[in-house]
């Protein structure tokens, strides 16, 4: 009989542990996924699909890869567009985006511009302007914020990056971008109380079969 309980004991135990485990498991492997990665067919094409991946250290963020994403007193232009899908794992809600490019450029004689907007799901976000007058060199970066309000308990969302660069003046009058990474924020989905309480529930279990034991 003892031995019947002292069973019954380890198994409960092991269901409750296993309960839990399961839970941080899921918290430790929040992992988004990026799919549909097109480029908007610019001519040329600038953004590369073929090497923008997750960053290895870091699978929430998207390295963007960059083909001669430049705009220079000959070419006067560079603009093009990146889509992709994101998607949150299981028991997760997107609830933020960061996205961040930077660049060189360099004004001799003209101007070198730098813009573009970042659109989630249809809502659609301007990239603050950077503009080098004549004499102006150095680098660039641009980090837009992206409202909470666009994010109500979303498990995917679709984005699209679109950059324009402008060059005018002299060859050498040249601006570039040069790197681009999209960051996924996560937060999970509350665990409901019933979860809490079976786990509660079995621990009490434990405790008063100990008693009967004693």
């Amino acid at each position: 009989m003892n031995k019947g309980k002292e069973i019954s004991n380890w198994m409960l135990r092991l269901i409750a542990i296993g309960l839990f485990i399961g839970i941080a498991g899921a918290a430790q492997a929040a992992t988004v996924t990026f799919s549909t990665i097109l480029d908007g067919n610019g001519i040329p094409a600038l953004f590369d699909p073929s090497t923008t991946i997750p960053d290895p250290s870091d699978g929430n963020t998207l390295i963007i890869g960059l083909l001669d994403f430049t705009a220079n007193g000959e070419t006067i232009s560079a603009v093009d567009t990146l889509s992709l899908m994101i998607s949150a794992p299981a028991g997760y809600f997107i609830t933020s985006l960061s996205y961040t490019e930077e660049g060189i450029g360099n004004a001799v004689t003209g101007i070198a511009v730098a813009t573009g907007s970042i659109v989630v799901n249809n809502f659609p976000v301007n990239f603050p302007t950077q503009v080098f007058s004549p004499g102006a060199s150095g680098g660039w970066s641009i980090s837009p914020t992206l409202p909470d309000s666009i994010f109500n308990n979303e498990t995917s969302v679709m984005v699209s990056i679109t950059n324009s660069l402008f060059a005018h003046g002299a060859t050498a009058d040249e601006i570039a971008k040069t790197f681009a990474s999209l960051t996924v924020g996560l937060t999970p989905v509350p665990v409901p109380s019933s979860i809490f309480l079976l786990g509660g529930g079995l621990f009490a279990i434990l405790g008063t079969m100990r008693r009967r034991r004693g």
